[in-house]
């Protein structure tokens, strides 16, 4: 069940990201108990305040058209989560890997949100060649696929920035097993291209027939995580609930962001002050160093 999301009301013109957080660092945890997906990053991100108006603007800077971002509010057993979609206009050139990297470098947003997005894609492409045994220069992506991964990517680097994220962790990750299917192609799950991106990265079974890690979502995770395992400790301040595309049976296709403050090294600053005292009565210094001490 689907119903239309209810506009923030930060979600108009001019929305713009928190100040950053002087008493620490601001930390999401991808919390994969169910997997991970570019679509469910970018639902999580919305949910936790992100508006889904700024990020059509801000993607809407990059040399993209004929696409528009649509956010649902997903109803589940004991909870809510949001779902972002990416629609595209449906025809478009085919553009190669070394373009859309050019998109993402060339983009006119900040140091982090671009070093971000690069790395993800930078894993994405290098994962899925070595899956097709050839080299990130020849990938070749349709038009609607390449406006999907650019969207998912720059905006979840967009959204961490919204949100001020400064450190990013995960949970361990669940592949999944089974066939799934791909147009008229029948894959293992995890597809080939999945399990050569979480190349380094800590997973398990999951006990689940089924794909629950897409190559965006492991792209994202393996490249911005910087460690894997259970939660860190940090000032919890908000969780956001992302819905994937999938509408799969048994498990929910769904991603936990938990954002908080890991306090930071807490600064002193002193003072000294000096003094030189000539011809004065040593019976005096007693009293004295009691009152210059005295609370």
């Amino acid at each position: 069940m689907t119903e239309e999301r209810a506009a923030r009301p930060d979600a108009g013109n001019g929305a713009r990201p928190p100040a950053n957080h002087p008493e620490g660092v601001r930390v999401a945890y991808l919390d994969c108990f169910a997997g991970i997906t570019g679509a469910s990053v970018m639902g999580a991100l919305v949910d936790l305040g992100v508006p889904p108006d700024w990020l059509q603007g801000e993607l809407g800077r990059l040399p993209l058209a004929g696409f528009e971002l649509r956010a649902e509010e997903i109803s589940l057993p004991g909870l809510r989560a949001a779902r972002l979609r990416t629609v595209t206009s449906p025809t478009g050139p085919a553009r190669r890997a070394a373009d859309l990297r050019a998109v993402i470098a060339a983009g006119p947003f900040g140091r982090r949100v671009t070093t971000r997005s690069l790395a993800i894609f930078d894993r994405l492409a290098a994962g899925m060649a070595r899956a097709r045994r050839g080299h990130p220069e020849d990938l070749v992506f349709r038009w609607a696929e390449a406006i999907h991964l650019l969207v998912k990517i720059v905006g979840a680097a967009l959204g961490l920035e919204y949100l001020a994220v400064g450190e990013v962790a995960a949970s361990r990750i669940p592949l999944g097993g089974g066939m799934i299917q791909r147009g008229e192609e029948w894959l293992p799950a995890p597809a080939p291209a999945t399990v050569e991106i979480l190349q380094g990265v800590p997973v398990y079974g999951g006990g689940f027939d089924g794909e629950l890690v897409t190559p965006t979502g492991a792209a994202v995770v393996s490249a911005l995580a910087e460690g894997f395992g259970a939660a860190p400790t940090m000032d919890l301040t908000g969780a956001g609930y992302g819905a994937g595309e999938s509408d799969r049976a048994g498990l929910p296709d769904l991603l936990r962001v938990l954002v908080g403050t890991r306090p930071g090294e807490r600064m002193e600053q002193l003072a000294m002050v000096a003094t030189g005292i000539d011809d004065m009565n040593p019976e005096l210094f007693g009293y004295l160093m009691e009152q210059l001490f005295a609370d």
